[in-house]
């Protein structure tokens, strides 16, 4: 349909996907993941992952969200100006408990 239903108030959002009960799941650059309730767009739940969460998949079966983290090696030296020195970690969300299970 491609169509505008409704906007969002921003939350700093990453990356955005929605589960198979139709919550909203956002990747936030404060080091977590939100979960919006669809109807009123309150936060009802966030979950702690790694630094600067960003893309994000559901497992087949929906039981788990996989939540890629980008790190940057350290303050002076940003994963920007030196890709070198970047690397990646993946989070492991059990979606019913809204816990990270594995990084």
């Amino acid at each position: 349909t491609n169509r505008v239903i409704d906007q969002v108030p921003s939350v700093g959002a990453n990356n955005v996907i929605v589960d198979a009960n139709d919550r909203v799941l956002i990747s936030r650059a404060n080091r977590q993941v939100t979960v919006l309730d669809p109807s009123t767009y309150e936060i009802v739940s966030s979950v702690g992952v790694g630094e600067d969460p960003d893309e994000m998949a559901i497992s087949s079966d929906g039981t788990f969200l996989y939540v890629v983290n980008t790190f940057d090696s350290s303050e002076d030296n940003p994963c920007f100006a030196n890709p070198s020195t970047c690397y990646l970690s993946v989070s492991t969300v059990k979606l019913n408990e809204m816990r990270e299970v594995s990084r």
